[in-house]
């Protein structure tokens, strides 16, 4: 599927409207992985880079915010578990 090509450095404009009407699945970029919610919440909060699944494409806070996205879905504890992370509470 062509949306979801590319990285939000050069992101077409269909890419976006898929995300922003999604719930994004992401992993820990560049190997890292997480033992606890909390863990991803201070990572996320530090604007490190995580993975959009089933993409190669990256993602941080300030592109969440700028994108508005509401909500995202972090797989954690080598892929096994899942948290849900609302943007406006829990960060």
């Amino acid at each position: 599927m062509d949306v979801l090509k590319g990285s939000l450095k050069n992101p077409s404009p269909s890419y976006f409207l898929f995300i922003m009407n999604t719930v994004l699945t992401l992993v820990g970029a560049y190997g890292r992985d997480y033992t606890s919610k909390k863990a991803i919440i201070n990572d996320i909060k530090a604007n490190k880079d995580f993975q959009i699944m089933p993409t190669s494409s990256y993602i941080n806070l300030k592109d969440i915010k700028s994108q508005d996205i509401k909500e995202v879905r972090v797989r954690f504890k080598r892929l096994m578990n899942l948290a849900y992370i609302n943007i406006a509470r829990d960060i």
